[in-house]
């Protein structure tokens, strides 16, 4: 059972199969599917994987998407208005992954690529689309590949009580491949969670995000949804960079069931520099976990959300958001 924002309720299959590649001291790795449809019409299916070789001498990770799919746009800027709001629809196809080496303990380099295929994007009312000229609004594809690099002590991967995580990547997309002018997306996502006392666990994330170019509107950095900004429509705020802020405090009030309470801060901009502490966006809620796999501390997720817009945003899913 599934219940964002963004797709309302809805109500699927989801399997994920773990297992190890290595000793004891080797992480697990998995393999996850989806598949759920929702009460707004959307059909939304997931592959993934994470995989951990031998002594974790290399870690690899994939993951395969289609989406049929209804979405809103409230313009580009740390200024868009809910009164600006438009529904459209698309189909898309999504793939990413990479491969990274160990370079030191817990340390990992390599390749990545990730690949979009985004069609018959139509709006929920005829005739408003057109008028926005927006890139990529017309549909489009884009294939970009870089390089990753990742530092990543936890403990668990599913659910963390302990460690550090720190993933930076860069990807070029050219323009002489698919259907957009060229860009360029960098990022930067920080972890830290500290295990204190026998049942606290306070979990804090930093993520920035700058792209350069022309990214298709649905490519730009974006906050909100179930991962980042919980209480936020995903994609409510959206432009070339964005930072951000994600803090919560994890309680396991018992073996199955665990009390969270999290707030966010971001904010977006269309350059680097003029990212400013003026144009603050914030959000704050409570979440309850159930421990459906205590073993591996697989957990369903439901979390309460509010934003500094007055909105509230409910979520049902799998796993911790970050």
């Amino acid at each position: 059972l599934y219940n964002s924002p963004e797709t309302s309720w809805g109500a699927g299959l989801s399997t994920g199969y773990y297992f190890r590649l290595g000793d004891s001291l080797t992480r697990h790795s998995n393999l996850q599917a989806q598949a759920v449809y929702t009460l707004r019409r959307q059909f939304i299916t997931r592959l993934s994987a994470d995989l951990f070789g031998p002594a974790e001498s290399w870690y690899a990770y994939g993951y395969l998407s289609y989406r049929n799919y209804t979405d809103r746009f409230y313009g580009i800027g740390a200024q868009s208005r809910l009164a600006d709001r438009l529904d459209f629809n698309f189909s898309s196809w999504e793939a990413r992954a990479g491969w990274l080496w160990q370079l030191l303990p817990n340390q990992f380099i390599g390749p990545l690529v990730r690949h979009q295929y985004l069609y018959n994007l139509l709006p929920a009312e005829a005739g408003t689309w057109d008028a926005l000229q927006l890139a990529g609004g017309q549909g489009y594809s884009t294939t970009g590949w870089g390089l990753e690099y990742r530092f990543d002590d936890r403990n668990n991967v599913q659910s963390t009580q302990s460690g550090w995580f720190l993933r930076a990547w860069y990807r070029h997309h050219p323009a002489w491949y698919g259907s957009t002018p060229a860009f360029g997306h960098a990022a930067v996502d920080l972890r830290y969670f500290q295990h204190f006392m026998p049942q606290w666990v306070w979990a804090n994330r930093l993520l920035g995000q700058h792209q350069n170019g022309q990214p298709p509107f649905r490519e730009l950095a974006m906050a909100g949804g179930s991962d980042f900004a919980r209480g936020f429509f995903e994609g409510r705020f959206r432009d070339k960079n964005i930072t951000g802020w994600d803090s919560e405090l994890r309680w396991q009030a018992h073996r199955l069931v665990g009390i969270n309470a999290f707030t966010s801060v971001f904010t977006v901009a269309p350059a680097f520099q003029k990212l400013s502490t003026q144009h603050l966006q914030a959000a704050y809620g409570l979440g309850l976990r159930l421990f459906v796999n205590p073993r591996e501390r697989i957990a369903l997720r439901v979390d309460l959300a509010r934003n500094t817009e007055g909105q509230f945003g409910f979520y049902i899913d799998l796993s911790e958001a970050f």
